[in-house]
């Protein structure tokens, strides 16, 4: 029995360490040159534009346009110029009083004013 019970020991050992691999998300090879490449941050005291066809919504915050529903409601996503902001990446849409929502039920059709 002792060996039996050595055995699953060892067998725990070998399915953690396989399980910690795969899950620590270094598939242990691979060429690093083919990963994507993150956008360079903007340098610090340039100015930062936002992209034409975005509505900005504050002085850093700005949304872009990501298409139109069957039923006409036009779809934003969230961006920032600040590479320190984060934003949550959700549908949003015009609520007809110069914001956005992301509860359709709230939007209006049509472009964002």
């Amino acid at each position: 029995m002792k060996g039996v019970n050595r055995l699953g020991q060892v067998l725990v050992v070998v399915t953690g360490g396989l399980l910690a691999a795969a899950c620590s998300g270094n598939s242990g090879g691979g060429d690093p040159d083919d990963l994507p490449r993150a956008p360079e941050p903007p340098d610090i005291g340039a100015e930062v534009r936002i992209p034409e066809g975005a509505v900005q919504v504050e002085d850093d915050l700005y949304m872009m346009p990501v298409g139109v529903t069957d039923d006409g409601y036009h779809q934003y996503t969230p961006h920032s110029t600040d590479p320190d902001r984060a934003v949550i990446t959700l549908i949003h849409y015009p609520d007809g009083e110069g914001g956005f929502t992301p509860d359709k039920s709230e939007a209006v059709r049509g472009p964002a004013e």
